[in-house]
């Protein structure tokens, strides 16, 4: 008899879902990802198709687990495609190392989620009990039973400081503005003619601004880039602390004594500083990158754009995600202060041979991960 019950999560498992994403995760720094006060807010930005499950513990009926695999559109080969995404896989305690994973994938296994199709997920570095995860999935015994992972590609997400003012300084011919609503028709085009060329670009509609999944979001959030007066880059921030947050729970070891004096130094050359346990982090994510001719010169312009604007203005940092092997990771070079996270992106399918539809470069929407 299964010890848990798998269902769709409703309204009323809200708080369960909020509590699970309090839980911390394990590091030198551990981190929780509070997701308060709509869990279902912040999930609506990550799929556009929300398919939320929830393990119910079969006694006492208490919420010990839950995973997202909805879905969204993003461009495959040049062409728009619904893509699931596998995110959000968190579990209390008392569930881990015993059934309930077991049965969750079981139920995973039996589903017609990608109906010969893939889906997507992401796995950063730290997460090493996922990744430990995969490789027993690869097992020989268990390949016909359970999703196959198939790596597609490392993803560097950036985490740019925003400590220290800086100045603005645009490269000759270049103009830097913030968009308006008139902009918006001719982002939408410039948006499809750049994004259906990327593997895995999200498909977007600007017209749809304000909605549940992309919420918070108006024009003046995009910066544009013009030369002789064609629109030749754009970027957007977002910032989601209202239905979204990161916390740092605690410092493990000599972080918890060296703290202060790391942040005294780091103070000197503007670097991210280390925030006291229990603070949440504000921050900014970068978000619908689109770079003509993938030129770092243009994408470092849009960042020193959004540096000048809001440095020194109480965010921590910019978070920016890219395909390690994007020519526009030269502009990265070029940034001072800044730290990296490595993450694996992986497409998932029920068959062993399948084709992993690679291209490089990918883009994968940070802040939707």
């Amino acid at each position: 008899m299964a010890e848990y019950l798998i269902r769709l999560a409703t309204q009323a498992d809200n708080e369960a879902l909020c509590s699970l994403c309090e839980l911390p995760m394990p590091g030198s720094i551990s981190l929780a990802f509070p997701r308060r006060p709509a869990f279902f807010d912040s999930n609506a930005i990550q799929v556009s198709h929300t398919a939320l499950y929830v393990l119910e513990h079969g006694q006492s009926k208490q919420v010990e687990g839950m995973f997202s695999v909805g879905s969204r559109a993003v461009y495959v080969n040049g062409q728009p495609k619904e893509l699931p995404y596998f995110s959000d896989l968190r579990l209390h305690p008392n569930a881990r190392g015993g059934r309930a994973l077991f049965e969750l994938c079981d139920f995973a296994a039996q589903q017609d989620w990608m109906q010969n199709s893939f889906g997507q997920t992401v796995v950063f570095a730290d997460n090493t009990t996922m990744l430990s995860l995969i490789q027993k999935l690869k097992q020989r015994g268990k390949r016909n039973k359970w999703f196959l992972y198939h790596e597609a590609g490392d993803l560097i997400s950036w985490m740019i400081s925003l400590r220290k003012k800086v100045n603005l300084k645009i490269p000759a011919g270049i103009e830097l503005r913030k968009a308006t609503i008139q902009d918006m028709p001719k982002l939408q085009l410039f948006w499809e003619k750049e994004a259906s060329a990327i593997q895995f670009a999200p498909v977007y509609d600007f017209s749809k601004l304000g909605e549940p999944y992309y919420k918070g979001l108006e024009p003046s959030n995009y910066y544009l880039a013009f030369e002789k007066g064609e629109l030749v880059a754009c970027c957007g921030i977002w910032d989601q602390g209202n239905f979204r947050q990161t916390l740092v729970h605690s410092y493990a070891g000599a972080l918890r004594y060296l703290r202060p004096f790391i942040n005294l130094l780091s103070g000197f050359w503007g670097d991210i500083e280390l925030p006291p346990a229990g603070k949440e982090l504000a921050y900014l994510n970068v978000h619908t990158l689109a770079v003509t001719g993938r030129r770092p010169d243009l994408l470092l312009a849009l960042i020193q754009a959004i540096r000048s604007d809001y440095s020194g203005s109480g965010y921590a940092y910019l978070l920016l995600g890219m395909d390690a092997f994007d020519p526009l990771q030269e502009a990265m070079k070029q940034i001072p202060n800044k730290r990296s996270i490595q993450g694996k992106h992986y497409l998932v399918s029920g068959q062993e041979q399948f084709q992993v539809p690679m291209k490089h470069p990918f883009y994968l929407e940070a802040a939707r991960i």
